[in-house]
């Protein structure tokens, strides 16, 4: 070994070797420690992977059973994603953007024109799916409760009594859950009738069942905030 490096558990190490063709070459050995022991450290989950399978899913079951009418966008899932901008004013920014959106149903064409003929965005979620603290909370509601409108793919659509859903990743028998449907409950309460006209929470401890719970809130949400057959 020639060089070793430790960080926060973490440590890189390496040392000189030589090709078939004699070429010289560095090897490197990343490791991470666990308690006692010391294992070969994994590479981590793709942000987002769960979120992006959820939209796949919903987009074919929404779009197949509204006949396009509603159509669904979603990031998080390589090139099929789309970027969902809340921002103020008329048109998205880099001066007024306030956040990338996890998932948005919109309904397209005239039918769906909420205001100054543009389409209406139906719903919305957001999902943390390693849990979130507070801030975090507040600043993804926050942030579409002050938005004007939302951008997809240059496209602009209208916030018109669009319901929010709100899915954590929470511990069994943790306070995070308890917290964060507090903070829901507040802010619903503090709300007047208007762009956002409801707020729903879901909470799991593991990505699948949170994303399945998600799914069911939304497939229930969609459905009763407008006719999806």
């Amino acid at each position: 070994m020639i060089f070793a490096s430790m960080n926060r558990g973490n440590c890189l190490s390496g040392d000189l070797g030589k090709t078939e063709n004699g070429e010289r070459i560095i090897r490197l050995y990343a490791f991470s420690f666990r308690g006692s022991g010391m294992a070969i450290s994994r590479q981590k989950e793709r942000k987002g992977q769960y979120t992006g399978e959820l939209g796949k899913r919903l987009r074919m079951e929404i779009e197949a059973r509204t006949g396009g009418r509603l159509r669904v966008h979603f990031d998080h899932a390589g090139s099929e994603s789309e970027k969902t901008v809340a921002h103020l004013g008329e048109r998205s920014s880099r001066s007024n953007a306030l956040s990338y959106i996890d998932i948005a149903v919109v309904e397209e064409g005239s039918d769906g024109a909420a205001c100054k003929g543009l389409p209406r965005v139906l719903l919305l979620c957001e999902i943390e799916e390693e849990g979130a603290r507070p801030k975090k909370i507040i600043g993804n509601i926050c942030n579409i409760l002050l938005a004007d409108g939302v951008q997809i793919s240059r496209r602009h659509y209208a916030l018109e009594k669009t319901w929010l859903v709100i899915g954590v990743r929470t511990k069994k028998r943790g306070k995070s859950e308890d917290k964060t449907k507090e903070i829901i409950a507040r802010v619903q309460g503090r709300m007047k009738a208007g762009l956002i006209s409801r707020i729903i929470g879901v909470y799991a401890d593991t990505h699948p069942d949170l994303m399945d719970a998600v799914e069911k809130e939304i497939l229930e949400a969609v459905s009763s905030n407008c006719n999806m057959g």
